[in-house]
């Protein structure tokens, strides 16, 4: 089984997609290496649980539509926690926080400038438009 990182295709609101911005965001900081490394045990854990779980379903005669599914959804709240606490600063990657982040960049903003924001969430795209799923 292999678990895969990604985000839906959507419009960014500055232009491009989120695939576009998510691959320069791997290439420049490695956002996603980051946060699969950071969290590897997590992750695993969150999987594993959700297997189990749904084994235990089945053997109850339950309708399980995927084995992975609960343990996805874990994995999704992760990122969104790695992202929100920023937990990626403290890593120590170089870069991070960002200027925009520092400089309180917000295009959700009229003025487009606020107070300081976490790295890697400026519109909130990215962020909502994460996934994760098993092959």
């Amino acid at each position: 089984m292999k678990l895969l990182l990604g985000v839906y295709q959507l419009p960014e609101p500055m232009g491009g997609t989120t695939f576009d911005v998510a691959e320069i965001l791997e290439s420049k900081y490695g956002l996603f290496s980051h946060f699969s490394e950071y969290a590897e045990e997590s992750i695993s854990d969150s999987i594993e649980n959700s297997i189990s779980m749904a084994i235990e379903a089945l053997n109850r005669g339950e309708d399980v539509h995927s084995l992975t599914m609960s343990g996805e959804e874990e994995v999704i709240v992760q990122f969104h926690q790695f992202l929100d606490k920023e937990i990626m600063a403290s890593l120590g990657v170089d870069g991070v926080p960002t200027q925009a982040a520092l400089n309180g960049v917000n295009h959700r903003l009229k003025s487009k400038n606020g107070k300081r924001r976490p790295s890697f969430i400026d519109t909130g795209t990215l962020r909502d438009s994460f996934v994760c799923w098993a092959e």
